[in-house]
Parts: structure tokens; sequence; C-alpha cells
């Protein structure tokens, strides 16, 4: 059962590429940032942008191959539980909110953009699913 309260969906935009490190057990841990940047009109000021910053992580064998696939810029959606962690840092206590990724795929870009575009076979629509692999050590997104 999801529980909905912490659970974020989203799109946006690759900051770097996915950097796969491994931790000791052997457990690969994928981590990178997504840009998702607000588009509005103002009456007064015209045309407004925001961009705001999160971080994603990736737990499992499941997303060793987005990380091979997604480049930095690419556009994508992204699927997980939001979670915060809080440390010290140079005295001052700091606070990150990041996505623990469930589910991730490419969105279909332009004809003109330069990325290399996900087939079939790389996962469901060119997706990657902690749900697709029995090894990826997820618990199960219903």
């Amino acid at each position: 059962m999801r529980h909905y309260g912490s659970y974020w969906t989203g799109d946006g935009n690759l900051t770097a590429p996915i950097e796969i490190r491994y931790l000791p057990s052997g457990t690969p841990v994928g981590t990178t940032r997504i840009a998702i940047r607000k588009v509005w009109d103002d009456p007064k000021k015209g045309r407004q942008t925001h961009t705001s910053f999160l971080n994603l992580v990736f737990w499992g064998e499941a997303f060793v191959e987005a990380g091979k696939q997604f480049q930095k810029g690419q556009n994508i959606h992204a699927e997980g539980e939001l979670n915060s962690r809080s440390f010290e840092s140079g005295g001052y206590k700091r606070t990150v909110f990041e996505i623990s990724v469930a589910r991730v795929f490419a969105i279909a870009s332009s004809d003109n953009d330069d990325h290399k575009a996900l087939t079939e076979e790389e996962g469901t629509n060119g997706s990657y699913d902690a749900d697709n692999h029995e090894d990826a050590g997820w618990p199960q997104v219903v």
C-alpha cells in the first residue's frame, strides 16, 4: 500500500548523470538531482520562471541500467518516496529532502534532441521500475 502523504511524482531535467556507487554490502546506490521548472504569467511582471532542485536516490540493481542510459539535461519522469535527513555542517544544522526513486523513465523528446532513445527491451516502455526486478531490494509498490 502506498503512503500517499509522502509519495512524490514529477517531471524534470537531470542536472548531472546518475552517479552509481556501491555500499560495502554490494548494493548499488545511484544519486543525481532533478531540476523542476515552473513557468507562469504575472499580469504585472510578464512571464515568470522559477526552478527548484530535488535530489534523487536510486537503490538496487534495477537502476544500474538507468544510470548508464540517462544523461545530463534529459527530461525524465520519476516517482518515489519523499524523505528528509538532517545533519550538521560547519556548525549549522542542515535538512535535505530527497526522493527514493521507485520508478523512472525518459520522457519523449523532440526530433532535434540528441539524447539516446531507450528501447522496449531496456524496460517497460523505456522505464526502470523496482517492481520489474526481483533482486532490486525494494519493497513492492502497489
